[in-house]
């Protein structure tokens, strides 16, 4: 079975629940014990204003926008089997949000806004969104694949506005969704894409977001398409990019922004294509900013911000800062930050440099989510959609070394990283 029967409850503003899905009283996870294949990469996405994250009994929590009431955590209500999400809206986009899932038994469901068929179920209706004030969420949309074999036999999924890729253990990558600036990459023009269509075989990873996507191969060449009218991808072709075309060699880790790609070779050397706005300025390119760093655990980028994470849990960054995403405690002053910076995080009251994150993943341009070394979940940046957990009374921000509490639901609002009352067990207001 795709979907499990367990009834979850939505959190509302100010109510607590247990991962098993009780109300009030708990802090203390499920008993299903650990879903299997969880990592940090996989149980975590951070998708324009919308993030997810798995719990360690296979539950989906949803915040930011379009979710609960104020944009709070949400547990989708059937959904106990997920071992990778992904999720993408904004408010920037009037089409909203939607999420798809990898199960335990390598089977994919979805549920969100689906006017261009990006849930891939052969239609063009929303489902799962619920009503406010609760906006619960339930996974509803089973895809359809060009290819019989693809369901039970599923790697990952990605999301971007109003699309969605799915990549199978075979290598074969599949798209759905909104046929527009080449972000399928199948060459459609207008008109959606209601079923997933093969887009490339031989791929190893992908990565989207917005109206870019990049396809790593098994040959460690990465291909990428979509919007390119600002150079995005390359400065080969100042039109789209209709179909895949490869746009580097020796690539070990790759992450994809609203307006740049980034990645980090196999001799740690990194780049960012032609569109970041250092990279054709006086000021040095992206590769230049991180020249002195060798002991790159993965590369991460938003609009704004470009960023590594280190092998030793540390994090640095530089970019446009803001809304305080660089963590680096100066309340977005100066707005852009051409020095790589350390990123700072908020512990019991102190401000104090770590290094236990395990991994980071980018939002839109205004914020940012990560997983600690014990699977608790931190945000930096932007809680102007609930980004950073809603309205949740007790989530102190931090903005130039003053705290707020609760955070303010701003687009500046934090300058550190916090901890957003979220665990691999526990689910907190």
């Amino acid at each position: 079975m795709l979907i499990s029967g367990c009834a979850l409850v939505g959190l509302e503003e100010e109510e607590k629940i247990t991962a098993g899905g009780g109300s009030s009283g708990g802090n203390t996870g499920g008993s299903s014990g650990s879903t299997p294949n969880l990592t940090p990469q996989s149980r975590l996405s951070a998708g324009g204003d919308t993030n997810a994250y798995i719990l360690d009994n296979g539950s989906v929590v949803q915040w930011g926008f379009e979710s609960g009431a104020n944009n709070a955590k949400t547990i989708v209500d059937n959904l106990t089997n997920a071992r990778q999400v992904a999720t993408f809206g904004t408010s920037g986009d009037s089409y909203g949000a939607h999420t798809c899932v990898i199960t335990t038994d390598n089977t994919s469901v979805c549920w969100g806004e689906n006017s261009k068929g990006q849930l891939g179920d052969n239609t063009t209706d929303s489902c799962g969104v619920g009503s406010g004030p609760a906006f619960q969420k339930t996974a509803c949309a089973v895809p359809i694949f060009d290819d019989s074999t693809a369901q039970g036999n599923f790697n990952k999924v990605v999301t971007g506005s109003k699309a969605t890729f799915w990549l199978d253990n075979n290598g074969k990558l599949y798209s759905a969704g909104q046929c527009d600036s080449g972000k399928l990459g199948i060459s459609c023009t207008g008109g959606n894409q209601k079923t997933a269509t093969t887009v490339m075989t031989d791929v190893e990873d992908i990565d989207m977001h917005r109206g870019i996507a990049c396809a790593l191969k098994t040959d460690s060449t990465l291909h990428c398409w979509g919007e390119n009218s600002g150079n995005d991808i390359t400065n080969d072709n100042n039109s789209d990019i209709q179909t895949p075309i490869q746009i580097a060699t020796n690539v070990e880790h790759f992450d994809v922004a609203g307006n740049h790609v980034t990645m980090v070779h196999d001799n740690n050397t990194v780049f960012c294509t032609d569109n970041w706005y250092t990279q054709s300025s006086n000021i040095g390119k992206c590769a230049d900013k991180f020249s002195s760093y060798t002991n790159v655990k993965h590369i991460y980028a938003t609009q704004d911000v470009t960023g590594l994470l280190l092998d030793n849990g540390s994090q640095v960054s530089y970019g446009v800062d803001g809304s305080g995403l660089l963590a680096d405690k100066t309340g977005g002053s100066p707005a852009t930050n051409l020095t790589v910076t350390h990123g700072w995080i908020q512990e019991d009251g102190s401000q104090s440099l770590t290094n236990n994150i395990t991994h980071i993943d980018g939002g839109g341009s205004n914020h940012a989510i990560g997983i600690m070394d014990n699977g608790s979940v931190i945000g930096v940046g932007s809680n102007s959609q609930g980004q950073l957990g809603g309205t949740a009374s007790n989530l102190t921000c931090y903005w130039n070394g003053t705290p707020t509490t609760p955070c303010p639901v701003s687009a500046t609002a934090n300058d550190v990283w916090i901890y957003l009352n979220l665990s691999p067990t526990q689910v907190g207001p």
